[in-house]
């Protein structure tokens, strides 16, 4: 009798291990949808942010304010996969990101190539944006985990290029005398930086205080974001 039963008992356990699963994933699923979009929301200050879970993935429509640079736009990809690194069930292969104004996709890639380091040498204001945007990140990530464990803390930077005249005309002068100036006067190149410093657990501030000290003393523009609780 008790062999008779064995094979009912097997497929009761078999059902009810299937509802547990159907009742809790969506839950679960639920649950890293909003804390990603929440995530997106401290980044941008914006509420309307919407993330999907997908079988390779994640696809999030993305609300940002209408002057973020290109560049900036493209820091949704690394912050989503660091943010998705606290979800410890969550497989991220790929993510795709779109504009929730345009509702176009927004290249990982820069359109010129630049991201992909193909070229050794910028030949453009935008191409020496990205190349320096990109190498500063890799320097300042590498910074990080030394100061901290992998996956504790993030920098984001966008690049930007302005320029000055070394040469500051007298005032009063005579036209010619200014349009002599302009002419002749060496123009100076300065590059700004943003850097947007995210970080996994608030117990790790001190850490980054002291990466802070050593490796960003030069004017940057410094922004902290702490990712809210899991």
């Amino acid at each position: 009798m008790k062999n008779a039963n064995l094979p009912i008992l097997l497929v009761v356990l078999v059902l009810v291990a299937v509802a547990a699963q159907f009742s809790h994933h969506p839950r679960e699923k639920l649950e890293v949808r909003q804390d990603l979009e929440k995530c997106l929301q401290l980044l941008w200050g914006l509420e309307e942010q919407k993330v999907e879970l997908v079988p390779t993935g994640l696809r999030a429509t993305v609300h940002m304010s209408p002057g973020v640079s290109p560049r900036q736009r493209r820091w949704n990809y690394p912050f989503l996969r660091f943010a998705a690194l606290r979800h410890a069930d969550l497989t991220v292969q790929s993510v795709e990101v779109i504009d929730g104004s345009s509702l176009r996709a927004i290249p990982e890639v820069a359109t010129n190539g630049m991201l992909a380091a193909r070229s050794l040498i910028p030949t453009s204001d935008s191409q020496f944006e990205e190349r320096a945007s990109l190498l500063t990140a890799r320097k300042l990530n590498l910074e990080l985990e030394k100061e901290l464990d992998r996956g504790e803390a993030l920098a984001l930077v966008d690049a930007h290029q302005t320029r000055a005249e070394t040469h500051q005309v007298r005032y009063g002068a005579a036209a010619d005398e200014e349009l002599a100036y302009r002419h002749d006067d060496p123009i100076q190149v300065v590059m700004n930086l943003e850097v947007c410093l995210v970080l996994k657990d608030e117990r790790k501030l001190e850490a980054l205080r002291q990466f802070k000290v050593r490796n960003l003393h030069n004017g940057e523009k410094m922004r902290l974001l702490k990712l809210p609780p899991t």
